[in-house]
């Protein structure tokens, strides 16, 4: 999935701040470290894993239905 992210094409005067979006967490690297593009989402037996690099989204999931419902 390919993102238009406006923050690539400007300089920015501000901070910008993002919130991980309900239910995913940040991926735990090392006993102390986040890694902040790559969001988890586990309920019951579903997940989705969603990786951001740069503007593309890498999304995978063990469910099709819950992949679809995401996506849209």
């Amino acid at each position: 999935m390919d993102v238009h992210n406006p923050f690539l094409y400007g300089d920015l005067t501000k901070e910008v701040y993002m919130k991980v979006p309900p239910g995913f967490y940040g991926a735990q690297k090392g006993p102390s470290h986040s890694d902040y593009s790559l969001f988890t989402l586990t309920q019951n037996d579903v997940k989705i894993n969603v990786l951001i690099y740069v503007d593309d989204l890498i999304i995978s999931s063990n469910n099709s239905c819950a992949l679809t419902a995401f996506k849209e």
